[in-house]
């Protein structure tokens, strides 16, 4: 298993160990998050699924993230490894429109909850 510190040195041609995975693959551990309430560590979050998007620029990481949340069930979480400088503010923002929760963020590295329903 890799640390968020870890994901940091993701390469930004794509071929990063991070490749979208399901949880339960083979060989593969589900990656873990911290989540903060200011400096103080309130918890882990697990992730269901990890994608490296890459630099993928805003206009396609949202079309892209948008189908990998369709194929989640309601409350599991899926790793964005975003290396793009605008997926700070873009992913945020994006889940306050959609309604998913960002439970986690320690860029590159974001972690998103489906909502329910």
């Amino acid at each position: 298993m890799r640390t968020l510190a870890q994901c940091r040195g993701a390469s930004r041609d794509g071929q990063t160990p991070f490749a979208a995975r399901a949880k339960g693959a083979p060989g593969d551990q589900a990656r873990r998050g911290t989540l903060r309430a200011g400096r103080d560590v309130i918890g882990r979050i697990e992730a269901d699924e990890t994608w490296d998007a890459g630099d993928m620029a805003c206009g396609e990481l949202l079309l892209e993230l948008r189908m990998r949340m369709d194929r989640l069930r309601a409350g599991q979480v899926l790793e964005v490894v975003a290396l793009d400088a605008g997926a700070r503010a873009d992913l945020p923002a994006w889940c306050r429109l959609t309604g998913h929760a960002l439970v986690a963020l320690e860029p590159p590295a974001y972690f998103i909850r489906k909502k329910e329903g």
